[in-house]
């Protein structure tokens, strides 16, 4: 590796700014023989030292070698001894710790001779310059005034050949000296005491740094606790915003509405999918009505249940498909579903259908439809759809021999329904 590539990782430090500075390839590429020239015995490691010594003391000789570039002195032996100690010498010269302890001890020697301490980067060096130029102005004008003083002094001495004159000025001046003394002790002492109290203040300014730092340090831990309680805090507040839309929907959620899908296909009113009616155009299976009837009964029961309603006359049994309706005056049911062996009987005489049983369904669902109109509050008003009059409900009758009236009057039942479950839910 060459000494380009090796110097590129030496670094030193201005000891003002303490940034990081580069020195001077010539201090780690010259020749070492300058480099020692620019130092005094004392800035050369003490075993180097007295191994030049011991050199020089031994039987040497000066020999001035000129180039071009530079012109340095080279001492020599010529022992076989003083042979081998050059050539470690050299060695460890051309070594780059070597180098790199030689400007060390350069910049240490700079530093000693006055209160700067070297190596200082080029920034710091102009500041310190300007300084300084500043300083030796100040400098240049006060000797100009103390020479202009001296010149005049002497020449009133010169002039003055009166004797009398001289020892008052004599006696002036040594007053004026002794008052200066006095003077001077005075400041010599304050000078003491200001050095007392800057030592004070030094230690003071210590202590204040160290508990400076810790004060940063308990600021920096209280910072960090309140940066977590902060981001603690916004996880919360997120998943209470989060909660609480959940919570909304779940509020305007309606589970019969999931439960009991009320829909219409066409001129049939449909529950969960099941349509309700029967038109001579378009026969819709038994099987399937009577799970619409099962249904619809069923959600009528539900609702009743959940505002703890009881019908008056009537008690629904919901049995699926085979749902039931009890009398309670004499305990006698009406099926709620069409049995198949009277369709044939029913299509002969229109007297199939379950009349009674739909009567008896209309007339539970007109008590709880008055029930929840008495009962309404300031927020919340009920009122059904179509009203319910015996066996007719708005404009139609369960008991019409008329597919088209019939289905139309199931299909305001489940309208009803509807609605009744948005108002109690």
């Amino acid at each position: 590796m060459s000494n380009a590539k090796q110097n590129s990782f030496v670094n030193f430090f201005c000891q003002e700014c303490r940034k990081p500075i580069k020195s001077e390839p010539s201090l780690l590429e010259g020749n070492s023989e300058k480099l020692l020239a620019l130092l005094s015995e004392k800035t050369v490691d003490d075993e180097i030292s007295k191994k030049i010594k011991t050199n020089l003391n031994s039987n040497t000789r000066l020999t001035l070698i000129e180039k071009p570039t530079d012109s340095f002195v080279v001492l020599s032996t010529t022992s076989g001894n003083s042979n081998q100690f050059s050539n470690n010498e050299i060695a460890n010269r051309s070594s780059l710790n070597y180098r790199l302890k030689i400007v060390n001890n350069i910049f240490d020697v700079i530093s000693g001779k006055n209160e700067i301490d070297h190596p200082l980067c080029n920034d710091c060096a102009k500041i310190l310059y300007e300084k300084l130029k500043k300083q030796l102005a100040k400098i240049k004008k006060e000797n100009v005034f103390y020479q202009s003083y001296y010149n005049q002094f002497i020449s009133d001495i010169e002039n003055n050949d009166n004797e009398d004159t001289d020892n008052v000025e004599r006696d002036i001046l040594e007053e004026k000296q002794k008052s200066d003394f006095e003077t001077l002790e005075v400041m010599e002492i304050q000078l003491k005491e200001l050095e007392m109290e800057y030592s004070k203040l030094e230690q003071e300014a210590k202590e204040l740094n160290e508990l400076e730092k810790k004060v940063w340090k308990k600021a920096n831990l209280i910072q960090l606790k309140i940066d977590e309680y902060n981001d603690y805090k916004e996880s919360i507040e997120i998943n209470l915003n989060q909660m609480s839309n959940k919570l909304k929907k779940l509020h305007m959620a309606n589970g019969y509405n999931d439960t009991f899908r009320i829909e219409y296909d066409g001129v049939f009113g449909t529950i969960n999918g099941f349509r309700l009616g029967r038109l001579p155009s378009y026969q819709i299976d038994l099987c399937e009505i009577n799970a619409a009837f099962g249904q619809t009964l069923l959600l009528l029961y539900s609702l009743a249940k959940k505002a703890d309603f009881k019908f008056k006359n009537y008690r629904l049994i919901p049995n699926g498909s085979f749902s039931k309706i009890e009398k309670l005056d004499d305990n006698s049911y009406y099926d709620f579903y069409i049995k198949e062996n009277i369709i044939t009987i029913g299509r002969l005489f229109k007297t199939w259908r379950i009349d009674k049983a739909l009567v008896a369904f209309l007339s539970c669902l007109k008590q709880f439809g008055e029930h929840l109109e008495n009962n309404n509050d300031s927020n919340k008003i009920f009122q059904l759809s179509y009203r319910i009059e015996q066996d007719k409900i708005g404009d139609a009758s369960v008991k019409s021999k008329e597919d088209e009236i019939w289905t139309r009057a199931l299909k305001y039942i489940l309208i009803d329904l509807r609605n009744i479950a948005i108002h109690v839910t």
